[in-house]
C-alpha cells in the first residue's frame, strides 16, 4: 500500500510540474507579462498541490481502513479459531468416553461423562462460523448425548444402541471441524 501512495505522489508532482513548465513556456512564448505569468503559475501550482495533497490524504486514509479491517478479521478468526479448539476438544473428551463404553466398560458410569457444556455455550457463535451441515450434525450429537444420559428413549439402551455409529460421526465432525480451522489460520 506504501509504494502506491509513493508511485501516486511522485506521478502528481511530475504531472503539476509539467504543466507548470508547459504554462510558463507557452506563455513566455506569447510574450505576456511577468504578472500575468506569475498569477497563472500560482493558479496551477495551487491547484496541483491540492490535488497532490488528495491523493495522499486519500491513500493514507485507505490505508488506515486496509489496517483497521484487517485487524477485525484477524480477531474474528482467532475467536472463531478458539471456538473450533473449544469444540474439538470437547469431542475428543467425548469421543474417548464412547470408545470405553464400546469397548465394553460399564455404560451406567460411564454415560453421565459425555459433555455438552462447551457446545450449549458457544453454539450461537459456532452457528455464525460451521457449515449448516456441520452445525446441525453437532446438535443432533448433543441432543443424542442429553438423551442417552437420561435413557428416556428406548433405541438408547445398550443392546440397541450403536456407539459406533456415534463415534465415527464425531470423528467426521472432528475432521470437519479441523478442516475449517486450517481454513482460517491460513
Amino acid at each position: 500500500m506504501f509504494n502506491k501512495l509513493i508511485i501516486s505522489f511522485i506521478a502528481a508532482i511530475i504531472t503539476s510540474s509539467s504543466i507548470i513548465t508547459i504554462s510558463y513556456l507557452s506563455l513566455k512564448v506569447l510574450g505576456d507579462s511577468e504578472t500575468l505569468i506569475s498569477g497563472i503559475l500560482s493558479a496551477i501550482g495551487g491547484v496541483s498541490g491540492g490535488a497532490i495533497g488528495g491523493i495522499v490524504a486519500f491513500y493514507a486514509a485507505k490505508s488506515q481502513i486496509d489496517d483497521l479491517r484487517n485487524a477485525r478479521n484477524e480477531e474474528r478468526n482467532n475467536k472463531y479459531i478458539n471456538i473450533l479448539n473449544a469444540l474439538i476438544s470437547e469431542n475428543n473428551h467425548n469421543l474417548n468416553i464412547l470408545q470405553l463404553i464400546s469397548n465394553g466398560e460399564d455404560e451406567s458410569s460411564h454415560l453421565n461423562l459425555l459433555e455438552s457444556d462447551i457446545w450449549l455455550s458457544i453454539r450461537f457463535d459456532a452457528n455464525n462460523l460451521l457449515p449448516e451441515d456441520t452445525f446441525e450434525t453437532l446438535s443432533e450429537q448433543h441432543r443424542e448425548f442429553k438423551d442417552l444420559k437420561e435413557k428416556k428413549v428406548e433405541v438408547y439402551n445398550k443392546e440397541e444402541f450403536n456407539y459406533l455409529i456415534t463415534i465415527q460421526t464425531i470423528q467426521t465432525i472432528n475432521k470437519n471441524l479441523n478442516g475449517l480451522k486450517d481454513d482460517l489460520k491460513a
